[in-house]
């Protein structure tokens, strides 16, 4: 019984070590992880606002596509409704070009009138070109759509995001993105010193 009991206590205290090692190594896993996916999206968010910026301004193109695909901030409430491709504003929306545009199709097009891309529904045509309105708006659209003006359609969209990118779009959002960008940049360095000089016991 005594060496029964004395090989139980033995094997308990071994296996101990190796439970706190396994947690410990998983939680490195998953810390580093997170890291890893914030860090980058951190990076995929300056990247593609820089492109924007660049292919804007410097491009002049309206609305900058990567392979026929684009991403705009709806700002206004003018697509607000009850159907399942309504959204309010301060939401963020995926287009993609088609090879035709039909009747019921949420689109992104250039408007004349405001000079500027605006997202509005196709209801109907006349004389070849597009008639489109807001889902929210009581009246349609004063200009008609000619097709070559359509940036592309809706496929996409979230208003969590938008409300989320229109926050870091602002002066203070894009202080608190650097921020969090330079500390994430220097985290690893800092992590890696630390252990490099710690004192052993």
């Amino acid at each position: 019984m005594t060496e029964n009991n004395q090989t139980v206590e033995i094997v308990e205290t071994e296996n101990h070590p190796q439970k706190n090692i396994t947690f410990k190594k998983v939680l490195s896993i998953l810390g580093k992880s997170t890291y890893y996916v914030i860090f980058g999206a951190v990076i995929l968010f300056l990247v593609i606002n820089v492109y924007s910026l660049v292919a804007a301004k410097v491009f002049k193109q309206q609305v900058p596509k990567v392979f026929g695909y684009a991403y705009q901030l709806v700002l206004t409430d003018s697509m607000k409704g009850t159907a399942s491709d309504s959204f309010p504003g301060r939401t963020l929306i995926v287009i993609k070009e088609q090879e035709e545009y039909k009747v019921g199709d949420v689109v992104n097009f250039f408007s004349a009138k405001f000079d500027a891309p605006i997202t509005h529904r196709i209801i109907g045509e006349k004389e070849g070109k597009f008639i489109t309105k807001g889902d929210y708006n009581n009246i349609e659209d004063t200009e008609l759509l000619d097709e070559s003006n359509i940036h592309g359609k809706v496929i996409w969209h979230s208003e969590y995001l938008g409300k989320i990118l229109h926050y870091v779009r602002s002066p203070l959002g894009i202080i608190i993105l650097l921020s969090v960008g330079a500390v994430l940049l220097f985290l690893p360095n800092t992590f890696s010193n630390k252990k490099q000089y710690s004192p052993k016991h």
